[in-house]
């Protein structure tokens, strides 16, 4: 592929939620799918090192699907155009994701909020680096994903679990190592596996264990991380199930965390709380059993 074909697909090629709206993807489509779509976009930019062609895009190019020349609406304005009323489950553009009850903030990695010594030591056991509340992290620096860590916070708070050198009993990296390479390599590129077998046992369960996955930038790509959570334990794919910190356990990616009464629901993203949102979530009932 020549450099004017990658320019011409790079113009094309949404990476933020803004970009996708501007697309001609039904509404309800985004929001169901939207999330899981950018981020492999963004997980294939990163293992191609495709940044620079990225940010050189020439903006001007309208994305393909949006309005055309001469419209000044942004792709938010274009879709709210779409809405209509919440109730109407028979038009698909009238659906509220999860009529504003999703919370978002609990697949997000954690912080260093709580992040005792004793985290710390198992964190860094494990290849993390140490930094503090106002240090700037490199954009290639690996940060634990919230099912590791909140793994680690649990097995701390039992010093018999914990190592002297900080790794955790029964997970220690050289056996990590060995579960990885077995369940990842069939995931792998096979023009990457020498790369992923050959790689050091400690840079492999790093990037299972991170925020980013199991990847390497121009070495190997999968969509999987590491999961410590029950029957799921071992590599999972992060387009099919995440870790929702609030309750623990690794998720469905159907599944949804509702910050009105804090438990996870089943729902893609269209479904409302039935404790919170009772209405609509009669009213969506009512209409799919038609």
């Amino acid at each position: 592929m020549n450099s004017e074909q990658m320019k011409e697909i790079a113009a094309k090629v949404p990476t933020t939620r803004d970009e996708l709206a501007e697309c001609l993807v039904p509404e309800h489509l985004q929001k169901e799918y939207g999330d899981r779509l950018l981020k492999c976009i963004n997980a294939y930019i990163e293992y191609g090192n495709l940044h620079e062609v990225i940010a050189k895009r020439p903006r001007s190019v309208s994305v393909e699907g949006s309005s055309g020349a001469g419209s000044n609406k942004s792709g938010s304005e274009k879709v709210s155009e779409r809405k209509m009323v919440k109730y109407d489950w028979s038009d698909p553009f009238s659906f509220d994701c999860h009529f504003g009850m999703e919370d978002n903030s609990a697949s997000k990695p954690y912080t260093n909020r709580g992040r005792t010594a004793a985290v710390w030591k198992t964190l860094q056991a494990y290849g993390f680096k140490k930094f503090t509340k106002n240090e700037q992290i490199g954009c290639d620096e690996l940060i634990p994903s919230a099912c590791f860590e909140s793994f680690v916070r649990k097995s701390v708070k039992t010093p018999s679990k914990i190592l002297e050198d900080g790794q955790i009993v029964g997970y220690e990296v050289n056996e990590l190592a060995k579960t990885i390479r077995l369940q990842g390599l069939d995931h792998v590129n096979e023009d990457d596996r020498t790369a992923f077998e050959e790689e050091e046992d400690m840079e492999l369960v790093t990037r299972a264990l991170s925020d980013n996955g199991l990847q390497r930038r121009d070495v190997y790509y999968t969509d999987l991380y590491y999961s410590f959570c029950g029957a799921r334990e071992g590599l999972e794919q992060s387009t099919c199930s995440w870790h929702c910190r609030s309750c623990g356990e690794c998720e469905d990616w159907r599944v949804w965390h509702c910050k009105g009464c804090n438990t996870c629901k089943y729902g893609a993203s269209t479904s409302p709380c039935d404790k919170c949102n009772p209405e609509e979530y009669a009213s969506m009932v009512r209409h799919f059993q038609l």
